[in-house]
């Protein structure tokens, strides 16, 4: 009988009767074929991962075109952006946010070991990066949705970035001199710029929170009365203390949230009412307290605040004036006898904040009234005034986004208005930036009218009064004012106050 080595050839031949090694040889056949197309597929993976990092590799290698073009993509914007930087005149004012941008510091090794340069540069490149506007517009139009916080009654709340803040008022002195003026020395320029504006030094910082009032189209900015509207108060005690002869008068200015907002914003302690209270009877009884509030609630259905803008319009500051003139024994002028017009296209310090189309898309108009009695006016940069520049006391027209600035040319060091008045009256205003409107009114009382800014100046108020023979002084000021560090820090300095 043949001999059968050949299993396969067995068992194909008696496919009736299979050996019983057939099903193991199957299985050991199937086994083998899995393995080899496991292998086969681990292979191709290697392989695969080897091709395409070659492939990437031939890519900039061989393809010359597709390298260039890509490093281009990268270096030539950065380049562009830094030979641009180098070259572009540096902007002063953020018009996205409404305030003062850093300048370049100077450079001193005294500065650079001690890292105070090195800190001023970073802001200063900061703020005056190429196109940083664009790029702030564009990052809140991303940001507004996760950043708002929707009531579900028509209001929503917006948290001020760290560091927003800022001036308000701010100072127009691009205004041409005449030939007979002499235009201030670079000290006194950089002098004017010291006390400029900075993320620790600001208008008001109290909340960081702004409502948008989405059926009235405005916006406000939350409140809380504290202790520091007693600290205020005590400043002014001791400038008092300091000029006997003068009368001193306190008007603090409540702000839009107070008529209206919705009565859960302004009560308790978020009362702006309250909070003047506090001030007033924190104060000696020989300074007299100006009520504003009465004065203006009753013309809350009159343009008598911005919408898009933390200020009070003129019409606004006449109702406080009228609170003052009342107090002063003065007597105001009726609004209607002044000429007015308008200045359109404001947007102000609300919209620098929140960035909110709805606040853009409904703009503000400055409302102005132009004094009738003849006045000129003229600025410093030091308390002797030693070099005067003319001073724009009401503008009909403002080339700056700021139309706020239509007021006194906004907030300058030290201001002397002299008025077609022969009555022998003097007052001196103290103020920051809600005073601008307001001070233009002063003008059918007094001869003459000196304003300062604690924030622009380094100077002594008491000996400043006394040398010029000034009677009655008047601290005017918004209820964010006392909250703010900056001013208060720079008052304190020019009242001698070391409480």
């Amino acid at each position: 009988m043949k001999r059968r080595n050949d299993m396969n050839e067995f068992d194909t031949r008696n496919l009736r009767n299979p050996s019983p090694y057939s099903k193991i040889l199957a299985e050991e056949n199937k086994n083998k074929r899995a393995n080899a197309l496991m292998r086969k597929k681990k292979r191709l993976s290697t392989t695969k991962g080897n091709n395409y990092a070659d492939s990437t590799v031939h890519l900039f290698y061989k393809n010359k075109g597709v390298a260039v073009s890509a490093i281009a993509l990268f270096i030539l914007p950065v380049l562009f952006l830094g030979l641009y930087s180098a070259m572009d005149t540096d902007a002063t004012v953020s018009e996205t946010e409404k305030r003062n941008l850093k300048t370049k510091p100077e450079f001193s090794f005294q500065a650079l070991f001690s890292g105070t340069y090195t800190k001023d540069f970073e802001e200063y490149y900061s703020d005056t990066f190429p196109f940083r506007d664009f790029f702030l517009n564009i990052n809140k139009k991303i940001t507004t949705p996760f950043t708002q916080n929707h009531t579900g009654d028509g209001i929503s709340i917006v948290q001020k970035p760290n560091g927003s803040d800022q001036l308000g008022g701010e100072a127009d002195i691009l205004i041409p001199t005449d030939e007979n003026t002499t235009e201030p020395t670079t000290q006194e320029k950089e002098a004017e710029t010291k006390p400029k504006d900075n993320a620790e030094n600001h208008e008001y910082q109290q909340s960081g929170y702004i409502i948008l009032d989405h059926t009235r189209k405005a916006a406000m900015e939350l409140y809380t009365a504290d202790s520091r509207m007693k600290d205020y108060s005590a400043v002014i005690n001791t400038f008092a203390k300091k000029v006997p002869d003068s009368q001193v008068y306190v008007l603090l200015a409540p702000t839009s949230l107070e008529f209206y907002s919705a009565e859960k914003y302004h009560t308790g302690n978020k009362s702006e009412a309250k909070g003047i209270s506090m001030a007033y009877d924190a104060l000696n009884s020989n300074i007299k307290t100006v009520d504003a509030y009465s004065k203006i609630q009753p013309h809350t259905d009159e343009y008598i605040y911005f919408r898009t803008d933390h200020h009070w319009t003129a019409r606004g500051a006449y109702y406080g004036y009228t609170a003052f003139a009342e107090t002063a024994g003065l007597t105001p002028k009726p609004l209607s006898s002044y000429q007015s017009g308008k200045i359109e296209g404001f947007v102000g310090s609300y919209y620098g904040y929140t960035q909110s189309e709805m606040l853009k898309e409904n703009p503000d108009y400055v409302e102005y009234f132009l004094p009738q009695t003849q006045a000129t006016g003229v600025y410093s940069y030091d308390a002797a005034m030693t070099n005067q520049i003319p001073l724009a006391i009401v503008r009909t027209q403002v080339e700056n986004s700021n139309k706020y600035l239509a007021f006194i040319q906004g907030d300058t060091p030290v201001a002397k208005i002299t008025t077609g008045n022969k009555n022998g009256k003097k007052i001196m205003v103290v103020k920051e930036s809600y005073g601008n409107a307001f001070v233009p009114f002063l003008i059918e009382n007094y001869e003459e009218i000196y304003v300062t800014d604690p924030r622009k100046i380094d100077m002594d108020l008491p000996s400043f009064v006394k040398q010029h023979g000034i009677q009655d002084v008047l601290m005017i000021n918004y209820v964010f004012a006392p909250y703010n560090s900056g001013y208060m820090d720079s008052l304190k300095k020019m009242v001698g106050y070391n409480g």
